[in-house]
């Protein structure tokens, strides 16, 4: 595996490939810290500590904004080199490309990077989609739990309901509810 930090960047196409390596690197880099704050602020909600929740969820925020400068920066370098290594349509994939790279004198050995690359990134963001559905359960079951305590609250200001009975006279629908302990 050929890594940024023991090989110089190259040239040319070479260069071309290696960019788009470099970008899906930071793509994968950004869905683990999109993941750590989805992690952040399930552990807010669970402790119920609000500015934290707040905290993680512009963090979040902001990395999905990178992720978006990232996929488009990719898109835009998967184009290009698959204009320079004359590929034909507009819609070329990371796998083509990669058999492309290959077969291409220009751009050495870089295919088998280009895939690792690619299913690191697919790795990451099956995993980050999946903290990502918890704490779309956990805001769902806080929502419903906030409503349900709100519900109970306004239906302490009202007086109780009547009914008629079968004998044409009314009675309580049912008995009132506290949601204070009078027993102690």
């Amino acid at each position: 595996m050929n890594t940024s930090s023991s090989i110089p960047k190259p040239s040319g196409p070479d260069g071309l490939v290696h960019g788009l390596i470099e970008t899906l690197r930071q793509e994968e880099a950004e869905l683990i810290q999109l993941a750590t704050h989805f992690e952040h602020q399930l552990d807010a909600l669970r402790e119920q500590r609000q500015e934290d929740h707040e905290q993680a969820m512009h963090a979040a925020s902001e990395t999905i904004g990178t992720l978006g400068q990232l996929r488009a920066r990719r898109e835009r370098q998967t184009r290009l080199v698959s204009r320079v290594l004359r590929l034909d349509g507009d819609d070329v994939t990371l796998q083509q490309l990669a058999a492309a790279i290959d077969s291409h004198p220009a751009t050495g050995s870089w295919g088998a990077d280009l895939l690792e690359a690619r299913a690191a990134v697919r790795d990451q963001a099956k995993t980050t989609r999946r903290m990502c559905e918890q704490l779309d359960f956990a805001l769902q079951y806080a929502v419903g739990l906030g409503r349900e305590m709100l519900q109970a609250m306004q239906d302490l200001n009202r007086p109780p309901t009547s009914v008629y009975t079968a004998t044409g006279h009314t009675s309580r629908a049912a008995v009132p509810r506290s949601l204070v302990n009078k027993v102690g």
